[in-house]
């Protein structure tokens, strides 16, 4: 797809069981992250715990929410009680970075999940993209394309807000496994520019894509599976992101 439109957010996840927060593991953590990076630490309140985990003994404490930080490379890597995500939210003007987010997001996956011995349940890719209103591109034109219903009582509709699922069958490794594709759009603002006593806004459309797999009992994935859902990630979202305003 071509003139792919700006991105606000990337985020890639795999559900699975919780890395609890202490020395060993940060250490374990650290060693599989680009040291050139400089990766820092940042901890969360233990006010939930997950059964089969010591009870905490320091000062009440001991996270199963954490994460580390790039300022260099501007990525999350955030450890909750039952997935592991990856986000990006920080872009140069006309970066569109998704592959190789994607491929640092699996290098960085397949690591933890083959030095922790874990088995992901779900995998997920969510972009959100911002693309600003244009004569071309706008807020009607949108509409018309979602909606088959533009008007109430001869009014144009006026707030975009929407939210569309579908469930698609996809292959990774060979084998055919269900897949949510979820959109969610509204109307953003953000700066367009700033002057002594004076701001100018613009307005865009916030275009969030989440694309995961179902859960299911016989859905837990392995490295094969994990690389081949981060390999093919950007077309999927690609693919969707066509849908609606390709």
């Amino acid at each position: 797809m071509e003139n792919l439109p700006p991105i606000g957010q990337l985020r890639a996840t795999i559900f699975t069981a919780p890395i609890v927060y202490d020395g060993s593991n940060l250490k374990r953590i650290s060693d599989l992250l680009p040291s050139e990076d400089d990766y820092v630490p940042k901890t969360f309140p233990a006010n939930q715990f997950v059964p089969g985990f010591p009870i905490p003994n320091i000062e009440g404490q001991m996270p199963i929410e954490w994460e580390m930080f790039s300022s260099k490379s501007k990525l999350t890597v955030h450890f909750g009680p039952q997935k592991i995500d990856i986000t990006k939210n920080t872009f140069i003007n006309n970066e569109h970075s998704e592959k190789e987010f994607c491929k640092i997001a699996c290098d960085i996956f397949v690591g933890i999940i083959d030095r922790f011995k874990l088995a992901p349940t779900r995998l997920a890719y969510a972009p959100v993209y911002t693309p600003d209103w244009t004569p071309s591109f706008n807020k009607k034109g949108f509409n018309e394309k979602i909606y088959a219903k533009n008007k109430f009582k001869n009014s144009a509709l006026n707030n975009l807000l929407f939210k569309q699922g579908y469930v698609v069958e996809e292959i990774l490794n060979g084998n055919p496994y269900y897949f949510n594709y979820v959109a969610e759009a509204s109307e953003g603002q953000n700066i367009e520019e700033i002057k002594p006593g004076s701001l100018r806004i613009k307005l865009m459309l916030n275009l969030s894509l989440d694309i995961n797999t179902l859960m299911g009992k016989n859905y837990v994935f392995g490295i094969d599976e994990v690389k081949d859902f981060f390999n093919n990630a950007t077309v999927y979202g690609e693919n969707f992101l066509e849908y609606y305003i390709g």
